[in-house]
């Protein structure tokens, strides 16, 4: 039994090192799949009512901590894919002149997402 737990621990532990290289490298269709995988055996693990050695608590407290750091991880590259998104969109948006001609702000017209220029 620790064996097996001791298995699946390395394989979470793989999944989450394997994730990370698919996140720098904006591999999302790989990352969805690694996700489910993931998800899969960690609702499995979760499931099993063991008392964990010192060294199987160990090595959960580390795969922790690399789940949560590919999570900031992720959280931050999509932030700023965010910000990149807005500053093209404002690049992209036509000035505009009221009837005093001052400037009129638009909306985005999506010039970049719809592939119109």
């Amino acid at each position: 039994m620790d064996q097996d737990l001791q298995q699946k621990l390395n394989r979470l532990e793989e999944l989450i090192i394997q994730e990370r290289d698919y996140a720098r490298t904006l591999k999302v269709a790989q990352i969805k799949e690694l996700q489910q995988e993931k998800g899969d055996l960690i609702t499995e693990l979760q499931s099993e009512n063991v008392t964990y050695s010192a060294e199987i608590k160990i090595l959960i407290k580390k795969i922790q901590r690399e789940n949560i750091r590919n999570a900031k991880l992720l959280h931050t590259c999509l932030g700023n894919l965010r910000q990149l998104m807005n500053h093209c969109a404002q690049q992209l948006t036509p000035v505009s002149y009221g009837k005093h001609g001052a400037c009129v702000q638009n909306s985005p017209s999506g010039l970049l997402l719809n592939g119109r220029i």
